[in-house]
C-alpha cells in the first residue's frame, strides 16, 4: 500500500491559495456564542488572525485586526 504525499495544492487554507479561497466562500463554524465577550480575543481561523467580539448591542461580531485606512491593532495579543 502507498503512502499518501503531502499536496500543498490540496490542504493549504491561507488566503490566495485555491483551497482557501474556496472555503472562504462558505461559512464555518469555529466558536460558540459564548466565546463573543465585551472583551476582544483573538482567533485564528483559515490561516487567518481575526478579533472575536460582542457589540453593545449584544451581537457577536468578527472582523480583521486592523481597521481599513488606519493602521490600528484592536486587540494586545493574549
Amino acid at each position: 500500500m502507498a503512502s499518501p504525499e503531502f499536496d500543498a495544492d490540496l490542504i493549504e487554507v491561507e488566503a490566495g491559495t485555491p483551497p482557501g479561497e474556496m472555503l472562504r466562500r462558505h461559512w464555518h463554524p469555529f466558536a460558540v456564542a459564548d466565546d463573543a465577550t465585551a472583551t476582544p480575543k483573538q482567533v485564528r481561523t483559515l490561516g487567518e488572525d481575526l478579533i472575536l467580539f460582542r457589540d453593545s448591542n449584544g451581537q457577536p461580531g468578527l472582523i480583521h485586526p486592523r481597521v481599513s485606512r488606519h493602521v490600528v491593532r484592536r486587540s494586545r495579543p493574549t
